[in-house]
């Protein structure tokens, strides 16, 4: 994985943020889906924090963190009407 090079100003670039983003998020939403299972079970429910818990965390966690990129760069676009620049 790249990291983000600092700039002179102590900023860190935009070019390698999208992916040390997406590895983040990976791991935080597998983290959300586990918590919601967890506390799922705790308030009753059953049958839902189970070993086919793991993978279904993985793929739901890679499709969404997949996705968010390009909902970034069309947010990015819609928000900022005067800045074009790349995400």
């Amino acid at each position: 994985m790249r990291h983000a090079a600092p700039r002179r100003n102590g900023a860190v670039s935009e070019q390698s943020a999208p992916m040390a983003s997406a590895a983040t998020m990976i791991l935080l939403l597998a983290a959300v889906i586990v918590a919601y299972a967890t506390v799922a079970t705790v308030f009753g429910s059953e049958g839902i924090f189970t070993l086919d818990l793991v993978p279904t965390a993985l793929v739901v966690a890679v499709v969404n963190a997949a996705l968010t990129i390009p909902a970034m760069r069309v947010a990015r676009f819609a928000v900022l009407a005067g800045d074009r620049r790349p995400v």
